[in-house]
């Protein structure tokens, strides 16, 4: 049985959970009505209203999870966020790499994994997950984001969408142990929206572009460029299409 943390209000479902990880079990989750300080990838803010949205974060603590593994994790977060997300709507959901989930080019999950060591060994995991739900609109100055409500008129229980989602975390996890990560690769690959498409890499001042080709076993991108095949790694660069969010 999962132990869940509900809260009204949090900064950061991560932030909390990170917090109490020595002393929860594994597999423990934080959902919250409303984040004030919520985080996406590379320091973004993310906007988490109360009834917009599923916040969320679970606590990885299984004696599985290694450094080669664990950022394998951020698949695991997004095929099941997908999996729901196309179960509630019936449409099929894309996954940008690495952490993003989109339907009709509009964003509506992003993922978030965080690490701790003690003594050089990892110790624990914690995967926070933002889906836009039921809001209605997005500030001008998130062209790109999108909810489901808005893309399809569905409204959704945002706790149901949060359950459900770390249940079928629970099972892609168990494939990242038992089988590896291109096991996930695999079911990732035929609905990334961004493989084949050109896209730029950033990575401080410095950037990239050219066609995103496959994901690599370690869960790198691998882009065509002009000066040949460069792997990109998901903590490093963030990569957008070249015309557009993907």
């Amino acid at each position: 049985m999962r132990q869940v943390i509900y809260l009204d209000s949090v900064d950061s479902t991560n932030s909390r959970l990170k917090q109490i990880a020595g002393t929860v079990p594994n597999g423990t989750a934080v959902i919250a009505d409303l984040q004030t300080a919520g985080r996406g990838r590379l320091g973004r803010n993310w906007l988490s209203r109360p009834g917009d949205g599923a916040w969320f974060s679970v606590l990885v603590k299984d004696e599985r999870l290694t450094p080669e593994n664990a950022g394998g994790l951020v698949f695991c977060c997004a095929l099941a966020a997908a999996d729901v997300l196309k179960e509630i709507s019936g449409r099929e959901i894309l996954i940008k790499w690495p952490n993003d989930l989109v339907l009709n080019g509009k964003k509506l999950c992003g993922i978030l994994c965080e690490s701790g060591y003690n003594g050089g060994r990892l110790d624990w995991a914690v995967c926070g997950i933002g889906i836009n739900l039921n809001a209605e609109s997005f500030p001008p100055d998130l062209p790109y984001a999108a909810s489901l409500r808005m893309e399809t008129g569905i409204v959704s229980d945002c706790r149901k969408v949060a359950l459900d989602t770390l249940d079928k975390f629970d099972t892609y996890a168990q494939m990242l142990y038992n089988q590896g990560l291109n096991s996930l690769i695999d079911l990732i690959s035929p609905i990334s929206a961004t493989l084949g498409r050109e896209v730029r890499a950033v990575n401080g001042e410095k950037e990239l572009t050219g066609v995103a080709e496959r994901l690599l076993p370690d869960g790198s991108l691998l882009i065509a460029t002009a000066d040949g095949p460069v792997s990109v790694r998901a903590g490093e660069v963030s990569v957008r299409g070249l015309y557009g969010y993907i």
